[in-house]
């Protein structure tokens, strides 16, 4: 494609992009606005911490705004900024990674099972109910403890448990769209397997898929850091904010602050996912 052609194309993306965002309501704005200032966090954590979020830089428990330190110290005497950053980069970038390797596996097993039925659809999804009939905290618990405390391990852990929620949702709506019209011309055109499932069944089912997993992360985001919490997660000094949790509870009265700021973090985490899966669940709404 020559440059004067892809012009109008990035173009016409562009103007596609601007009414969309223009026409969403004042919280759908403040919704993007978040999530996007969430993920710059993320992503530039490290270069936004005034210190190194390991290294003792200053007396222990310092309350914020002491001698520069805007949330204060811990009980280590590390800056309670540049941890909280850090812990906010680990636990978004850690859920968006579950949540993406799960959303995927779970599509692949769902596609697979509504559009081949009989014996195929049964045994994956008893399979799946079986996942789906076991406690998801527990069993995540139970997984880490067997293979060890580490920041990899509990986000396997969760993957473990997590897919089979969106294999079930993909197979309903797999299932559903196997006879509507279009699947039916297509099949009889002569189109079969792996074309059928990626270009006929599964971009149907994907915005239920969408909706579904962006109303998650929140959950996710709190899986997580409850087994960081539990002491799960990586090991001391690794800055987690549900770590940060546990070791400052103990000083919760005289030092509020060790407790406050990572669970502060930690709800508008939560929130931004939240207000962001119902925006995302609205404009898919709007286009079906």
């Amino acid at each position: 494609m020559s440059a004067s052609s892809r012009v109008p194309v990035v173009g016409a993306a562009s103007s596609r992009a601007s009414a969309t965002l223009g026409s969403l309501s004042l919280g759908g704005k403040i919704s993007v606005l978040m999530l996007l200032t969430l993920t710059l966090v993320a992503v530039f954590g490290p270069a936004l911490a005034p210190h190194d979020p390991l290294e003792r830089v200053g007396q222990a428990m310092m309350p914020p705004g002491t001698d520069g330190f805007l949330f204060g110290t811990d009980q280590s005497g590390r800056d309670l900024l540049s941890r909280t950053l850090e812990g906010v980069r680990t636990t978004w970038l850690g859920a968006v990674v579950v949540l993406a390797a799960t959303a995927m596996f779970g599509a692949l097993i769902g596609v697979w099972a509504g559009s081949t039925r009989g014996v195929v659809d049964s045994v994956l999804m008893r399979v799946t109910d079986v996942f789906l009939s076991l406690p998801a905290p527990i069993v995540a618990i139970a997984v880490v403890a067997a293979i060890g405390s580490s920041l990899g391990n509990a986000l396997l852990a969760i993957a473990i448990v997590w897919w089979p929620w969106y294999a079930r949702i993909v197979r309903n709506e797999v299932a559903a769209l196997s006879a509507r019209p279009h699947v039916e011309a297509a099949r009889l055109a002569g189109v079969r397997g792996v074309r059928l499932r990626t270009h006929h069944l599964l971009p149907g089912a994907l915005p239920t898929l969408v909706v579904a997993a962006t109303l998650d992360v929140g959950a996710l985001i709190l899986t997580l850091t409850a087994l960081s919490f539990l002491g799960l997660g990586a090991p001391d000094p690794a800055p987690e904010l549900g770590a940060m949790i546990a070791s400052g509870s103990s000083y919760v009265l005289d030092q509020p602050w060790l407790v406050l700021v990572p669970s502060i973090a930690i709800t508008f985490m939560t929130l931004c996912a939240g207000m962001a899966g119902d925006t995302i669940g609205g404009m898919l709404g709007r286009r079906q």
